[in-house]
């Protein structure tokens, strides 16, 4: 398969890796797409703020929302057309992450032949990514009216096939589930815990930091929210277990010795939730993290929600900054009730594994009552005079 995490690591992995760094991940691609994900944010808070004083489902507005970011980033239109259509999309997206769970012969290499389930696997895989971007890409191979290039301009210039370009779309898209599950755990956490809220509400409306109350910039200054979010991905990594390396040469780790080929699986769940590590391992604590130089992007390895080292989770500077505008956006814009009859602090926290994607078991319904109008806050950081 052809895609940012093949089997071998040859030309054609290298070229797709550097064409979505360029295109998503460099410092230069997230500059340039922060129109598009303030655009979509603020799409977000229109149809919530349509939907005040009603039940809503926190989860698939997420859903809808990083995938539409992430899609105009790679082919310059929405995959969720309407915010009715978000349950068929997220269903072609689940079937997309269930491809890449581990089968027995990832396990036990040795029966690789007699691994029948695997050959099915990959059938059925090229049927649902032709299903989901068979009709995109046949589009755009008949040309496009304007002069802008996206990934999948680039990707067809390259003579990419149609296959090779829908295993690479697939590989990206279903990171848009596991940035809406952050966002969505980092809501329930704050519902049953009004005191961190109310910090974070009154550090986002706070005068003292400088720029437009949901611009980007400043919202990478607000420390309570950064802790917010690393206690988020701490307790509630979105893919528990880390993306396996392969050892390609017999090493000594701790007086381990790892043969050559052996497979590694890293548990990020658990170390965030070491009890060695972490006092109060199992409790929402975000002041854990004030005050201390603690990244998530790789040097700390006792919290590892992206992995480490060269083969780390390219997208990680994007999920950071989706994550913090999204949930910034949200408690910035509205004050969040839980339905009629619920307990915030007894919400239910039962958690299910979705392929390689840790969710809450129960979507997460809330009743948004808007608090700011965000009309001038978004035409500022838009550089636009209004909506």
């Amino acid at each position: 398969m052809i895609g940012i995490y093949p089997e071998d690591c040859n030309e054609r992995w290298r070229f797709l890796r550097s064409t979505s760094h360029m295109g998503l991940f460099s410092a230069k691609a997230l500059e340039s797409c922060s129109r598009i994900r303030l655009e979509k944010a603020k799409e977000m808070l229109h149809f919530l703020g349509s939907k005040e004083g009603e039940v809503v489902n926190i989860a698939d507005i997420l859903f809808a929302t990083t995938a539409n970011t992430l899609t105009n980033a790679m082919l310059s239109q929405d995959i969720v057309e309407s915010w009715n259509n978000i349950g068929e999309v997220k269903r072609k997206s689940r079937k997309m992450l269930g491809i890449v769970i581990l089968s027995l012969a990832d396990l036990y290499p040795a029966i690789g032949g007699l691994d029948f389930w695997i050959k099915q696997k990959a059938v059925e895989a090229n049927q649902i990514y032709r299903a989901v971007w068979g009709d995109i890409v046949s589009k755009r191979r008949g040309g496009r009216q304007d002069s802008n290039q996206d990934i999948l301009d680039v990707l067809i210039e390259s003579s990419f096939d149609d296959y090779q370009i829908y295993n690479f779309l697939s590989e990206l898209f279903p990171s848009s589930e596991a940035v809406s599950s952050v966002v969505e755990w980092a809501m329930i956490e704050l519902t049953r815990n009004q005191e961190a809220s109310s910090k974070l509400r009154d550090e986002i409306m706070t005068k003292d930091i400088e720029g437009t109350a949901l611009s980007e910039k400043r919202l990478t200054k607000l420390p309570y929210l950064q802790a917010c979010i690393k206690e988020t991905l701490r307790l509630h990594p979105p893919d528990p277990i880390l993306v396996p390396r392969c050892a390609l040469q017999t090493c000594q780790i701790m007086n381990y010795r790892i043969p050559n080929n052996s497979l590694m699986i890293v548990n990020a769940y658990a170390l965030g939730r070491d009890e060695k590590t972490w006092e109060d391992a199992q409790n929402f604590k975000p002041e854990r993290f004030l005050g201390r130089n603690f990244d998530v992007k790789g040097p700390h390895y006792e919290l590892l929600p992206f992995g480490g080292g060269r083969r780390m989770c390219p997208g990680q500077h994007w999920a950071l900054t989706e994550i913090q505008l999204l949930l910034g956006s949200l408690v910035y814009a509205f004050d969040w009730l839980v339905p009629p009859g619920t307990d915030p602090e007894s919400l239910d926290m039962s958690e299910k594994l979705i392929a390689i994607t840790l969710k809450r078991e129960k979507p997460l319904l809330l009743i948004p009552k808007m608090k700011n109008d965000v009309s001038q806050d978004w035409a500022e950081a838009l550089g636009t005079k209004g909506f």
